[in-house]
């Protein structure tokens, strides 16, 4: 993985797309990256992930549930736009929560079975 051109590409989500550029860029971060040797570095990789992964999910789901609901309602495109925007962060950050909380048990599970054959 090419570090140069991976931190160019997060610097550069992150400024067109804002948060979830940064989470989007993170997680394609975490899946570049190698595979890591150790038990704590898989149960990292994996707790990243999964939260990650539950953020962007829950977000773009309900955002653009919100979206069409408000697209449905004959709204203006400004409107629709909020709409997905606000239920899109909302969701995305209940969704990482969520993500931790799962990413935990998996991680934990995970540097269990690296330490016990």
């Amino acid at each position: 993985m090419n570090q140069r051109r991976t931190i160019t590409g997060f610097v550069l989500a992150t400024l067109v797309l804002g948060v979830v550029g940064a989470v989007g860029a993170a997680e394609v971060v975490l899946l570049q990256m190698n595979e890591p040797r150790t038990g704590i570095g898989r149960a990292w990789r994996l707790f990243g992930l999964t939260t990650l992964t539950t953020g962007l999910l829950a977000g773009g789901v309900v955002g653009a549930y919100f979206a069409a609901r408000d697209a449905g309602d004959g709204s203006s495109a400004s409107i629709v736009a909020f709409a997905f925007m606000e239920g899109g962060v909302i969701a995305g950050f209940v969704g990482m929560v969520l993500g931790a909380l799962v990413g935990v048990v998996l991680a934990l599970d995970t540097r269990r079975r690296d330490v016990r054959p």
